[in-house]
């Protein structure tokens, strides 16, 4: 199976363009498809310190703070999918962060993953991550916003 890469960023371009390199030189045919996040003010410095290690790449319009952009990262991809990634051909891709340093090819990262599935990094019960993961805290506003939400929307 094919992978591509979907490499999502918002700043430290100096640290992006150096994973980046380090995922080109492991992975020769490898496709990346950059997605920026930051201040839009930034998003032609982002573009051009990245162009020659990228094969598409896609601003997240919105004026909304960093920080928001940062957190809701899962709507940034829907907004690339519906507007980009939709049209572009790939068979599987790979969500990379800006922070991701990737030491060997993703071939032999994914050997296993067949047309269908999906890989996830991690899954473990929010109990036993609530006492040192900031987003799965008791009181957090936004878990309880979200247990709603997949309570309406997913029974």
């Amino acid at each position: 199976m094919k992978v591509d890469v979907l490499f999502i960023f918002h700043k430290n371009f100096k640290t992006c363009r150096r994973n980046l390199k380090t995922l080109r030189r492991l992975n020769e045919d490898l496709r990346v498809f950059a997605l920026y996040g930051g201040p839009l003010s930034d998003a032609n410095r982002a573009r051009n310190v990245l162009q020659n290690l990228v094969d598409d790449f896609y601003v997240y319009k919105s004026e909304k703070d960093p920080h928001w952009k940062w957190k809701n990262g899962d709507q940034i991809v829907t907004e690339w999918f519906v507007d980009k990634g939709q049209y572009l051909e790939w068979e599987t891709i790979f969500i990379m962060h800006w922070d991701m340093l990737i030491l060997s090819p993703l071939q032999q990262l994914f050997f296993g993953l067949q047309p269908g599935e999906i890989l996830l990094s991690g899954l473990r019960p929010v109990d036993t991550v609530s006492s040192w993961w900031p987003w799965a805290k008791p009181n957090n506003p936004d878990l309880e916003s979200f247990k709603k939400l997949i309570d309406n929307e997913f029974n």
